[in-house]
């Protein structure tokens, strides 16, 4: 969905796909190096990966917003749709589109825990994780968010805000500076309005210095989306 006005705030969900897209680009980066260089075997690339706090940090809150999706954002939404077929195939497309997305995180982990183990390179995977979930992405934003915003009620819509909030739990410190890296600024005011003053100092005294702090992807870091 492109950033156009919506009836609901569909502030947070816009800021995690352009955080998911910023990190599949260095995903994408390590990938392409990887082929560049025709490397014989995954052990370099598989000790770059997993030395990458961006990869695990990646990885969990792709779980983590799956899992709110799956568990209360799509099944809220299949009661809303139940007696349209167009609707229904959306849903179901978007289903089966992030049942095809988990085995390529654990194949990717597999290989990184024991390069060579698995029966496609690593960077293959890496690069077959990105063409998956951009696609994914591109095709949630094309047709299931404008069917969410066309049908949920705010009561509805919050509710998977909270459920979301509460599978992110323990980690708010390294998601809010995480999902707000390379946030449109009208996202990161709305997403920052939002939490409790303490908490908002802690992000800027705390949480984002922590995150800036980290080597998420090595050399290949790329600067944050403008």
């Amino acid at each position: 969905m492109p950033e156009k006005s919506t009836r609901l705030d569909m502030s947070m969900m816009l800021a995690m796909h352009r955080a998911l897209r910023r990190d599949l680009a260095n995903l994408a980066d390590m990938a392409n190096l990887a082929d560049l260089v025709a490397l014989t075997d995954d052990t370099e690339l598989a000790r770059q990966l997993a030395s990458a706090p961006g990869w695990r940090l990646f990885r969990d809150f792709l779980h983590v917003h799956h899992a709110a999706e799956d568990e209360t954002l799509w099944p809220t939404l299949h009661d809303c749709v139940e007696g349209s077929p167009a609707a229904l195939e959306v849903l179901t497309a978007m289903e089966l589109e992030h049942a095809a997305i988990d085995p390529l995180l654990e194949a990717i982990d597999a290989a990184v825990a024991e390069p060579g183990s698995g029966n496609q390179p690593l960077g293959e995977l890496i690069a077959e994780l990105v063409r998956v979930v951009e696609d994914h992405l591109d095709h949630e934003e094309q047709e299931a968010l404008p069917l969410i915003d066309a049908t949920l009620t705010d009561e509805q819509w919050l509710r998977f805000g909270a459920d979301h909030r509460a599978k992110v739990g323990s980690q708010t410190p390294r998601w809010m500076p995480w999902i707000l890296d390379g946030a449109l600024l009208e996202h990161t005011d709305i997403i920052l309005s939002r939490l409790p003053d303490a908490a908002r100092a802690s992000y800027y005294d705390q949480w984002q210095p922590a995150y800036r702090a980290l080597d998420l992807w090595g050399p290949r870091d790329r600067e944050s989306v403008p």
